[in-house]
């Protein structure tokens, strides 16, 4: 950029000239670490932004520091504060978006024959369940067969509506317990 300058190209071009370098360098994207083991500072980084999409807070930044950053507990403790802080709940959408075609939700729409209720408002709901309920497995570190097996859920009145269960009022998520009695299945609150 610099060199640019010198040789008579404008203050704006030279800028762009080396703002595009940047942006073009492997580097602006993707971190540049040695093979090997991590060290707390590199663990710390790489929890960060698969967690957050961002760079470790003061918090992880003092425990690489001191080098408890590595531990196991500490490593557990961290991953569950950084999955209950906002930022967490980010990374619970961007996980359900990716993994279970959550983002193209918009492009789909249920029989309004078969579902007469269906709306915005049950939409919502679907996401919601799903982000609550990915957000407690990964919580409590539980299988994925979970997804299938589960034996409970998380409701607000928003799908109950849709699917005929009662006992389910307002717009809060709450813990719903799944029991089977003769061939039928109902939702109760947990």
């Amino acid at each position: 950029m610099q060199q640019n300058f010198k040789r008579g190209i404008s203050l704006q071009d030279a800028l762009c000239d080396g703002y595009r370098a940047i942006l073009r360098s492997p580097r602006f994207l993707h971190f540049h670490e040695t093979p090997g083991q991590l060290d707390d500072h590199a663990l710390a980084c790489r929890l960060s932004y698969f967690i957050w999409d961002s760079m470790p807070d003061s918090r992880l930044t003092a425990l690489a520091d001191t080098g408890e950053r590595g531990k196991s507990e500490v490593l557990r403790q961290q991953r569950n504060r950084m999955l209950n802080d906002e930022r967490g709940g980010n990374f619970v959408q961007k996980c359900a978006a990716g993994w279970l075609d959550l983002s193209r939700i918009d492009l789909t729409e249920p029989d309004r024959k078969l579902y007469p209720g269906f709306d915005v408002i049950a939409q919502q709901s679907i996401l919601d369940e799903t982000h609550a309920f990915l957000a407690t497995m990964i919580r409590n570190n539980v299988s994925v067969t979970q997804l299938i097996s589960a034996d409970h859920t998380f409701l607000n009145n928003g799908l109950p509506r849709l699917c005929d269960i009662s006992r389910i009022h307002g717009d809060t998520l709450r813990p719903v317990r799944r029991t089977v009695e003769g061939d039928c299945c109902h939702m109760v609150p947990s």
